[in-house]
């Protein structure tokens, strides 16, 4: 009998553990790059191989619970192929790991956190999905390949928007810990979803971001609203449509500052992601300021050859008070020499006004890269 039972138990293991699956996937990204100020810094110029902006190693798995259910997990540690290190900040040539402090006096590591890209676990099923843990919000989740042809990967990618950051910490652009984030089912193409973080700012927010999908055939649409815990919000339209010879993106965006009672506590983003900066807590968005932009862009594929262009602009009241205009016109080309592996090269024009790192002068940089870009 105790033999059967054994027997019996091992069976429903292996049974259980049919049901479930585990996957290790991901993207390692290298090439050469080059960055000119050519009218600031003395002509400063930074030249190197470094990393893409995809590199990651995702671990993620799916439980089936049966009657339609099922529990998922997901830890996707983002990395530095080029240095073999955890992902740092900004794709900067030459950058290292450090320390910053917030105006508490606190030290903040400049490096991401190890499982940068998310750490989650949650369910999914009739009810939509449920995750829990440190993810995408549900704004930035839609935000790279939905408004930007280059999905925020090489030097060409449109900035994020003009004076936002989800959190003004080193990682915080686009994403959030001890939070979660809700899904719905897809009714005929549309979805909402909503992500909320517990981590209060000064002044007690609370991270909260909600966006409405209607992605169907060639047309995918988001309308999204954000708020970080310093209290500056932030509300997006845009969105891309597919012609068939290519895809069209757009959105339109704007980004209000929070009170300086609610930057009290807030790391000096400018430095921490390699600039000067202004005064620490200051946020990249004036106190109670406004921030308007816009981005236009175009997929043309031809052949394994995907030609990519776009152009991005915001002005408004940005970091130190200032009155700020900024623009960016990128053009690029993905060859792909398999459905893993492409080869990449892009060069991008950006001008500043009153925006290099709050120091109230103008610069314009010029980007170039080339590089392979495999996924497993």
């Amino acid at each position: 009998m105790k033999k059967t039972l054994v027997a019996l138990a091992a069976l429903a293991s292996v049974s259980a553990f049919a049901q479930s699956t585990v996957t290790i996937s991901g993207i390692v990204d290298v090439g050469f790059v080059n960055v000119s100020d050519r009218t600031n810094l003395a002509g400063a110029e930074k030249s190197g191989i470094t990393r893409g902006n995809n590199n990651r190693i995702i671990f993620s798995g799916v439980e089936d619970l049966g009657g339609g259910m099922a529990a998922t997990f997901a830890a996707q540690m983002r990395f530095e192929p080029n240095r073999g290190t955890p992902e740092s900040g900004a794709s900067t040539v030459g950058q290292g790991a450090g320390t910053v402090t917030n105006v508490t006096g606190a030290t903040v590591p400049t490096s991401r956190p190890l499982f940068q890209g998310e750490t989650t676990v949650g369910l999914r099923g009739g009810f939509g999905q449920l995750k829990l843990g440190r993810m995408l919000t549900a704004l930035q989740l839609l935000n790279g390949g939905t408004f930007d042809p280059w999905g925020v990967t090489t030097v060409a990618g449109a900035n994020y928007a003009g004076g936002f950051n989800t959190d003004y910490v080193r990682g915080g652009e686009g994403r959030i810990g001890n939070a979660f984030w809700y899904a719905t089912p897809s009714f005929g193409g549309f979805t909402a979803s909503l992500s909320y973080g517990f981590d209060k700012g000064a002044t007690g927010k609370q991270h909260l971001s909600a966006a409405g999908n209607y992605s169907n055939g060639p047309v995918n649409v988001v309308v999204a609203y954000e708020r970080n815990r310093f209290n500056d919000n932030h509300t997006t339209i845009g969105g891309n449509y597919d012609f068939g010879s290519f895809k069209l993106y757009t959105n339109y965006y704007i980004t209000k500052g929070g009170t300086a009672a609610d930057r009290a506590g807030a790391i000096n983003l400018a430095t921490a992601v390699g600039g000067s900066g202004p005064t620490a807590g200051s946020g990249l968005v004036a106190v109670g300021g406004n921030i308007k932009g816009w981005t236009l862009g175009a997929n043309v594929p031809v052949g394994a050859t995907t030609i990519r262009l776009g152009y991005n602009r915001w002005n408004g009241n940005g970091v130190a008070g200032l009155d700020t205009k900024e623009s960016k016109l990128g053009l690029g080309v993905n060859y792909a020499l398999s459905k893993r592996t492409a080869i990449y090269s892009d060069i991008a024009s950006q001008t500043s006004k009153n925006n290099l790192n709050g120091l109230g002068n103008n610069n314009s940089i010029t980007s170039f890269d080339l590089g392979i870009a495999h996924s497993f």
